[in-house]
This record gives structure tokens, sequence and C-alpha cells, in this order.
């Protein structure tokens, strides 16, 4: 837990745009917000992604979290408007601890 903080703590911006939220009690438990693209399981239509790419240029997001598991294309529609990047991060790896370390320190790279 400690040395999840500390690398948390050093974040300047504490708001992940993901596609899918899986990283609810991740978030919290660091002070951090996850903002979804997905809309109710699904990949969001015209309407929600020109709300979704609002969103990330309002809040100034240039890098958008997603899992191997689900579509890319969404995000790379956000990650090419706001001029930033799709980081991969699993969810599902087999080391549960390690992946945890790398995912935390994945997002502190992303930013």
């Amino acid at each position: 837990h400690r040395e999840m903080a500390a690398t948390f703590q050093t974040l300047t911006v504490k708001k992940l745009m993901v596609f899918h939220p899986a990283w609810g009690y991740l978030t919290e438990r660091y002070g951090l917000q996850q903002i979804p693209i997905e809309v109710a399981g699904k990949e969001p239509g015209p309407q929600e992604l020109a709300q979704v790419i609002e969103q990330a240029k309002q809040e100034g997001i240039k890098v958008i979290f997603i899992q191997a598991q689900f579509s890319t294309e969404a995000a790379l529609s956000v990650a090419r408007a706001v001029e930033g990047k799709v980081v991969a991060i699993d969810p599902l790896a087999e080391d549960y601890i390690s992946n945890l370390r790398m995912i935390a320190e994945t997002i502190k790279k992303g930013f």
C-alpha cells in the first residue's frame, strides 16, 4: 500500500481516462478519478464520443488507458482528437502484486 501511495502521490493530474471503468477500487483508494469512455458497457456513439473528447480537452487529459480485452477504436479516436496517446494496462495479469506495481508505474509514466 505505501509503495502504491507514494507512486500516485507524485501525480499532478489525478484524473485517468479509461475505456472500461475497471479501476474503481484502485482510483478511490489512491485519490484518483477514472473517466470512462464506454457508455453502459458499449462503445460510445458519435454524440457520446464527442462529449468524451470535449471532456478530455477540458480536463487536459492526454493519456487514455485501455485494457487488451476491449476494443481500442474509441480510445484511439479520443487520443487523436486531443493529440494524446493510448497506453495499455492489464488488470487480469497472473501475478497480482507485481501487476499492481506495473500498473502504478504505467499510470505514473503516462503523465
